[in-house]
C-alpha cells in the first residue's frame, strides 16, 4: 500500500467506498433472563422498525419483548423469509423513534466485529476504540454491518500522497449488509 502513490499512473481516478460501520450489534435480554442477541441488517422503511439477525432465533417469537437496557426495547413483529436457507431474520419495533435509535447506537450498540476478531469482554460502541479502529479513515455514510474492509489499509498519510501524487478520488456509498456473513456455496463465482 505505501507504494500505491507511485504504482498509479498520473490522472487516475480512485474510487472510494465512504460507507461507515453502524454499531448495529445488540445484546438483551428476555423478559424470562435469557440473554438475546441482535444483528441490525436495515430499516424496513417504516418507522422504528428494522430487519435483523437474531440469536439465538428459537426464543424469537412474534410479541416477544427484548430490553436492551439505557430506555430501549425492541418487539419482534415477525420471523421473515431467510437471507439464506442458514440464517433466518426477524422484523422488529424498537422503542425510540429513528432519530433516538441512531442515537442510542451510537452509545451503547456494538459495533459488528467479524468472528475472527475476537474480544473477551466488548465494550458499547461509545467507549470502543474498535467504532474508530473498525472504519476506514473516509467513512462517512452510516449504514454498513462490517466495514468495506479494503479501504482499511488506507491511512490519512497515505491519501496525501495520493493528493501530491495528483492521484483524484471520488467515492461512492456501497453499504456492506448481512450477506457478508453467508458462507460461499458455490464452486464456481460464474454465472
Amino acid at each position: 500500500m505505501r507504494n500505491l502513490p507511485a504504482l498509479l499512473p498520473k490522472g487516475s481516478l480512485l474510487i472510494l467506498n465512504d460507507s461507515r460501520v453502524l454499531a448495529s450489534r445488540l445484546l438483551g435480554q428476555l423478559p424470562t433472563g435469557g440473554a438475546v442477541e441482535l444483528l441490525l441488517l436495515e430499516p424496513t422503511g417504516e418507522a422504528s422498525t428494522w430487519r435483523a439477525i437474531g440469536r439465538p432465533m428459537k426464543k424469537l417469537h412474534e410479541g416477544t419483548i427484548i430490553d436492551f437496557k439505557h430506555g430501549l426495547s425492541a418487539t419482534i413483529l415477525a420471523k421473515s423469509p431467510h437471507i439464506d436457507d442458514d440464517i433466518p431474520q426477524v422484523t422488529v419495533r424498537f422503542s425510540l423513534n429513528d432519530a433516538a435509535m441512531n442515537q442510542w447506537l451510537s452509545h451503547y450498540g456494538y459495533i459488528p466485529l467479524p468472528p475472527y476478531i475476537k474480544r473477551e469482554d466488548p465494550l458499547p460502541a461509545g467507549q470502543s476504540p474498535d467504532t474508530a479502529r473498525y472504519q476506514t479513515v473516509y467513512a462517512d455514510e452510516q449504514g454498513s454491518v462490517a466495514a468495506p474492509t479494503a479501504g482499511l489499509h488506507f491511512t490519512n498519510e497515505l491519501l496525501a500522497r495520493l493528493d501530491r501524487a495528483r492521484i483524484e478520488r471520488a467515492t461512492v456509498t456501497l453499504h456492506v449488509g448481512g450477506g457478508t456473513f453467508l458462507p460461499v456455496r458455490s464452486s464456481s463465482i460464474e454465472g
